[in-house]
């Protein structure tokens, strides 16, 4: 599993974004899935969201992201492949009283014009809430970006990230990202946990050095999140 998810990481990642939109849509179409393209214009051009939706209780529907126009294995190839991969199981589960929507987003790069526009185009739906991945595949544990924020004495603007835009629309938003703990406690007593996600980064080699060890771990953690975080009562 380890293996494979490398690999799919080092290609998806050697993609141009055309490339990578095919990729995501066959992968989803080969778990059987029914994905939909969503293009747009920004004045940053053209651009397209890919996603799948579960369920038709518009009224409380949870939205799952990951955005795929990044440049660097950590942010977000590895966040992408892990999303394909849990797909299928996160969608066959019984969620009698919400629907979901998987989301790809274009543009994240570009202050989060694909999440804005998908969401500025499907006011069908009541959002209850949103859970973004976006750096992933490097480390042993789970963080939740909201952490980051709030333990870092440095200036940042809430990551820059997916769960930016869904708060500026109203939706409870939670990022993921993955990290080695000893690094993670290691930067939090020096009062600057971002540099944690900046050296993963930053740094592609720690992507294919470190990432085989822990990836099935991480996998069922970001399952188990994603279930948890997605059943409402």
């Amino acid at each position: 599993m380890a293996d494979q998810y490398i690999n799919d990481v080092v290609l998806f990642n050697g993609l141009d974004k055309r490339n990578k939109a095919n990729f995501i849509i066959k992968r989803l179409t080969e778990k059987g899935l029914n994905p939909k393209l969503q293009s747009f214009s920004s004045c940053f051009g053209e651009g397209k969201n890919i996603y799948v939706e579960y369920g038709n209780n518009y009224e409380n529907t949870t939205i799952i992201s990951a955005h795929y126009d990044g440049e660097s294995f950590f942010d977000n190839s590895g966040g992408v492949i892990a999303l394909l991969n849990v797909s299928k199981e996160i969608l066959v589960n019984e969620f009698s009283s919400t629907s979901l929507v998987l989301l790809f987003t274009d543009q994240e790069e570009t202050y989060q014009q694909g999440a804005a526009n998908f969401l500025r185009d499907n006011c069908k739906y009541y959002f209850t809430k949103n859970i973004n991945i976006d750096g992933f595949g490097i480390g042993d544990e789970l963080y939740k970006v909201s952490e980051l924020v709030k333990n870092s004495n440095s200036e940042i603007d809430l990551f820059l990230c997916d769960s930016d835009e869904f708060l500026k629309f109203g939706i409870p938003s939670t990022t993921y990202f993955s990290a080695f703990s000893n690094d993670y406690l290691k930067s939090n007593r020096n009062n600057n946990i971002y540099s944690v996600f900046v050296k993963y980064h930053s740094e592609s080699f720690y992507f294919k050095k470190y990432s085989p060890f822990n990836t099935k771990s991480l996998f069922q953690k970001l399952n188990w999140e994603i279930n948890k975080s997605s059943k409402h009562e």
